[in-house]
């Protein structure tokens, strides 16, 4: 994932990066988040663990799902 590296521009739209590592600290993980990371999950994790960062993820993108169809609800709304 080159973004994390420094280049968000190149992060999949839409997408979301959960940060795994066997090597993480606090400043690792603060520049993963402050990069665009949703989730750091230092290794070694349990399933529940990874189980906990995708569902976080599925419930994150249903609420931006909801925002941007209450958006355009709002928009349709105020055009007319």
């Amino acid at each position: 994932m080159a973004w994390i590296a420094g280049n968000p521009d190149s992060a999949p739209p839409g997408g979301t990066a959960h940060f795994i590592t066997g090597h993480g600290d606090i400043s690792m993980c603060a520049q993963a988040m402050k990069a665009g990371a949703v989730d750091f999950l230092p290794k070694p994790f349990r399933g529940d663990d990874l189980l906990g960062c995708v569902e976080r993820a599925l419930i994150r993108s249903a609420e931006q799902r909801r925002r941007g169809q209450k958006r355009m609800k709002l928009r349709t709304f105020l055009v007319c």
